[in-house]
């Protein structure tokens, strides 16, 4: 890899890290509140974090939709007072006890007029029915109102689409930028495909190892980017010692000895989600591999 676009690329991945100069994050601090919606009029122009509450349409309820929505953690960009919220539905929702497969159907919102608009669907890589990594359902709202109507057609409940609201709290400035954007900055920016292979590179340099030590294999490997992030955390100051072991896991003899503990941090931290074997050899599909550096980022924040 060339020298310079080495550390052009290395530049962009620290925006995961630190604040992107092109996108205006922001610094006012709101009121925490349980049911009460934020005044997206008083926010500053920037990127935001907020907490929702997702409720039946007429009532201040859990709507039965709650439970397959990500609620936490969820990104805001506030423009000249228009919000737009990106919204996760889990593919494969659970309820009553059963997982229901590819269930979603067309999703509206309704926008300040009244009208039922529909969105379209993204399919992407999201921990949220439980903390395992799964198939979801990515939308975008602008809204200028902290409450927004949504309704899904739900095969799972005889193809209705009920109504439910998502309501702002608890609204505060994000810290990190999504790993998409950081992927994204690199391909658009350098005309360069982000692969896996080069993202690996650049966590490996930006958690100080050197040229010779920085080099991964032609496929990374989980025990590879393991190693990575546990030795970023550590250049960030962020303790990583745990109490916990890999026995749990039936192919823990497949660890290499050099990455027992970079291992032993990630499962213990969640960083691959819910899993009962390590699998430390095997490589990765780029939206799995997505997925446990966002986990990382949320574990930095």
């Amino acid at each position: 890899m060339h020298k310079n676009f080495k550390r052009l690329i290395t530049l962009a991945l620290a925006a995961m890290l630190t604040t992107l100069p092109a996108v205006s994050y922001a610094t006012q601090p709101t009121q925490i509140s349980e049911l009460i919606p934020v005044d997206l009029a008083t926010l500053e122009d920037g990127r935001y974090e907020a907490t929702l509450n997702v409720c039946q349409e007429h009532v201040d309820v859990d709507s039965m939709c709650a439970g397959f929505i990500l609620k936490d953690n969820v990104i805001v960009e506030v423009e000249d007072g228009q919000a737009t919220v990106t919204l996760y539905i889990a593919r494969n929702p659970q309820m009553n006890g059963f997982t229901f497969e590819d269930t979603i159907g067309e999703t509206d919102y309704k926008d300040e007029q009244g009208n039922w608009i529909n969105v379209e669907k993204t399919l992407v890589q999201k921990a949220i029915v439980s903390d395992e990594i799964d198939d979801a359902w990515q939308i975008q709202i602008k809204t200028s109102e902290p409450v927004v109507y949504v309704r899904a057609v739900i095969e799972a409940m005889g193809s209705t689409n009920p109504a439910f609201r998502v309501i702002l709290c608890d609204v505060r400035p994000s810290v990190f930028c999504d790993i998409d954007e950081a992927f994204e900055l690199i391909e658009v920016a350098h005309g360069v495909k982000a692969t896996n292979e080069v993202v690996a590179e650049v966590l490996y340099k930006l958690a100080g190892f050197s040229d010779e030590d920085s080099l991964v294999a032609e496929d990374v490997t989980r025990e590879q980017l393991c190693i990575a992030l546990y030795n970023l955390a550590t250049q960030l100051q962020i303790d990583t010692n745990v109490d916990g072991t890999l026995d749990s896991y039936i192919d823990k003899a497949a660890v290499s000895a050099d990455a027992i503990d970079a291992v032993t941090w990630a499962m213990y931290n969640g960083l691959f989600g819910e899993v009962t074997t390590i699998n430390p050899k095997s490589t990765f599909t780029t939206p799995v591999f997505k997925a446990v550096i966002s986990n990382f980022i949320d574990y930095a924040n």
